[in-house]
């Protein structure tokens, strides 16, 4: 049995029995599906957050309420179609240029749930040259069950890193080359 079909069996049952244990992890995010557009506004912050940590699955259209430890069927409608579509096209790269990320969301699934459907959605991590997207502005990582903002000073680290990176590109091996290729006394000169 997949890791979904066995948390939306849980999740079932919780609701059926009236049961609740927390099944959110740094992996895993259960969201209400509401039309508002505050809504998908939190959608779109853990999304970003699953793209600058491990990636993760969001499953849309059950509200957790944690104040009264209980699970709340609402189900996923079709009304909000757009809305998930445009998730890839909600990021900005580090100097606020927009980007498609539509690759790391590999699918989104309408699966049947109770009396209803919900809606899973898969985000994958971003590879470090890409890392950190920003949603407004502002760039999040999933921390535990939680997104959370990535501090400046973690920003401006990562972008001399991905300045090292781009420079040891420049190092790879050149493909069909032997050391008969190999001038050592230029080399030499370049080591001096």
């Amino acid at each position: 049995m997949k890791t979904i079909d066995k948390i939306l069996s849980k999740l079932a049952s919780f609701i059926k029995d009236g049961l609740y244990e927390p099944l959110e992890t740094d992996q895993i995010e259960i969201k209400d599906n509401s039309s508002l557009k505050s809504d998908w506004k939190e959608i779109y912050i853990t999304s970003s957050a699953f793209l600058n940590a491990e990636g993760g699955m969001l499953i849309i259209g059950i509200k957790e309420d944690t104040k009264n430890k209980k699970y709340i069927f609402k189900g996923y409608t079709e009304n909000n179609e757009t809305n998930y579509k445009q998730i890839p096209k909600q990021f900005t790269d580090q100097n606020n240029n927009p980007i498609n990320l539509e690759e790391y969301f590999p699918s989104f699934q309408i699966k049947d749930f109770l009396d209803g459907r919900v809606l899973v959605i898969y985000v994958d991590k971003l590879p470090d040259y890409k890392k950190y997207v920003k949603f407004e502005g502002i760039a999040y990582e999933r921390k535990i069950t939680g997104d959370h903002k990535i501090d400046n000073n973690k920003l401006l680290v990562h972008d001399e890193y991905k300045k090292e990176i781009a420079h040891a590109r420049e190092l790879m091996p050149v493909i069909n080359t032997t050391l008969k290729n190999l001038n050592v006394e230029k080399l030499n000169d370049y080591i001096r």
